[in-house]
């Protein structure tokens, strides 16, 4: 997902990084004194950051932890998401904008999308992908399967004047095929 989108931006697009604003997001006082209230001080590194890697612990066993989680933070990223196309699309010279976010069907913000690109990935590598970013074993992870999300994305594809692109291999047939579409 993330390759596909830096290819666009070199091609000319902006990119918007929804999980570098969600990082933002988690990082702002209001947001820290939430989940310090819910899950303890514990929830903090000694600098005072939010250890995402203790978050993730709680989140990814538990599906009621991700929802709080998700309704704290993605309406305040939303937010940073929409501030950060305006100000793309008044530089002017920006061929498209490129949401780069995960999940974007399953939290709604597809429906500010014009085109989806689907960018489909094989379910281990998908799975190794996630649990080394959130620093997790396979054993941690016990909230839905990420099959049912991917297909979830897929589907909402299906309902746009949307346009998928399925990679296979590694990165170095990636370039060719965003310059076809």
């Amino acid at each position: 997902k993330s390759t596909v989108a830096r290819i666009f931006e070199k091609l000319g697009c902006a990119r918007i990084d929804a999980d570098t604003l969600a990082h933002e997001v988690l990082e702002t006082s209001e947001v820290k004194k939430t989940i310090v209230r819910r899950w303890g001080e514990g929830i903090l590194l000694q600098d005072g950051r939010v250890n995402r890697k203790a978050v993730a612990d709680i989140v990814f066993r538990d599906a009621e932890e991700l929802s709080f989680l998700n309704g704290l933070i993605l309406p305040r990223a939303f937010e940073l998401v929409r501030k950060a196309v305006f100000e793309a699309r008044n530089q002017g010279k920006v061929k498209a904008i490129v949401l780069d976010a995960p999940l974007l069907a399953e939290v709604g913000w597809d429906r500010e999308c014009d085109i989806l690109v689907f960018v489909d990935c094989d379910n281990s590598k998908r799975t190794t992908r996630l649990l080394a970013r959130a620093g997790l074993d396979e054993g941690a992870v016990g909230v839905g399967d990420l099959d049912d999300l991917f297909e979830l994305a897929a589907a909402a594809a299906g309902e746009l004047d949307a346009g998928a692109l399925e990679v296979e291999g590694d990165g170095h047939v990636v370039p060719a095929a965003v310059h076809f579409a």
